[in-house]
């Protein structure tokens, strides 16, 4: 748990919905703990889809929110469609999310997450996760994959980050915790609980 990386808001930044209806999905969860997840659709990740609806669940009637950023920055393991990252969409890992595990938590636009990767080409990542700490040049942190989280404070100033796979079924794995997946769910419920009562 700490500041944002410039001790700013992330409120204060523009993120579209995925719906294209314009309205600022960041500025609209001034005042509610949000839980920020990267996601994309179909990918060794996408089962931890289930247990993020059940938090959004138990803690709906205390000002908390999911909001999933979709990107295609880590799509190098994914299948079927979104394997290609050249032709996934915010929409789809939308549609997927629904289709599959009947998600109905808040999609974003599609962002970049990361500046680059290997041999990629240089990308400019979204001003949000520059805010959270991570996606420049120098992060000595970067993101594993798909489904890191960060919950964020009402004000937007503070945020407790959590793994890609710290949800996943214990045993298969994928980011690097060194503790189960039940710890990290009372982590995260702590982290959300403690925001909540701030």
């Amino acid at each position: 748990m700490g500041p944002t990386a410039d001790g700013k808001s992330i409120h204060d930044l523009h993120l579209s919905s995925v719906d294209g209806s314009g309205s600022n999905m960041l500025a609209d969860r001034h005042g509610k703990v949000t839980m920020v997840v990267n996601v994309t659709g179909e990918c060794g990740n996408s089962m931890q889809y289930p247990m993020l609806q059940v938090l959004e669940y138990d803690y709906a009637d205390y000002d908390f929110k999911i909001l999933c950023v979709p990107t295609n920055d880590y799509c190098e393991y994914g299948y079927g469609d979104f394997k290609d990252n050249s032709t996934s969409t915010a929409e789809q890992a939308h549609d997927y999310a629904y289709y599959n595990y009947r998600v109905r938590m808040d999609f974003s636009e599609l962002v970049v997450s990361r500046c680059e990767h290997e041999d990629e080409e240089p990308k400019t990542p979204h001003p949000l996760y520059v805010r959270l700490g991570v996606g420049t040049k120098d992060d000595s942190h970067p993101i594993r994959g798909n489904f890191e989280k960060w919950v964020v404070s009402k004000d937007g100033t503070n945020r407790a980050r959590f793994t890609n796979g710290s949800l996943l079924p214990a045993n298969l794995e994928s980011g690097y915790d060194d503790y189960s997946p039940q710890e990290a769910l009372r982590r995260i419920r702590a982290a959300i609980e403690y925001y909540l009562s701030e």
